[in-house]
């Protein structure tokens, strides 16, 4: 099984076969933004249904996802923290109230980043 093709863009192929995007705590599944879980804090997320959602952080891999998969797909569920890093997208939380639908067009707003120096 190789997450990047699960847990970037909702692929459905073999290598996805049985694997449930709630046991990797995903709420909300996007497609077609490159590198999604690098986009930087404080983003925003427009979505066509009026709501707006602003990046808080990369959402990094834990041990409950891979306890689940482990107990579904043997053998997988040790790999997942080092397998997914760097490709679970982000935590966000809501700026705007709306409707969330499948399918919804949305835009990505990325406010100018600064290089923070000491």
């Amino acid at each position: 099984m190789r997450f990047k093709h699960c847990v970037n863009g909702g692929a459905k192929n073999d290598e996805c076969a049985g694997l449930e995007f709630e046991w990797l705590g995903a709420e909300i599944l996007l497609s077609g933004i490159p590198n999604f879980s690098f986009v930087p804090p404080s983003s925003r997320l427009i979505l066509s249904g009026g709501a707006s959602l602003v990046v808080d952080m990369e959402n990094e891999p834990y041990k409950y996802p891979g306890d689940v998969i482990e107990e579904n797909h043997p053998g997988f569920g040790r790999r997942f923290a080092k397998s997914a890093m760097n490709l679970r997208g982000v935590t966000a939380w809501g700026e705007k109230e709306g409707i969330i639908q499948e399918g919804d067009a949305t835009s990505l707003y990325i406010s100018p980043q600064r290089i923070y120096e000491i």
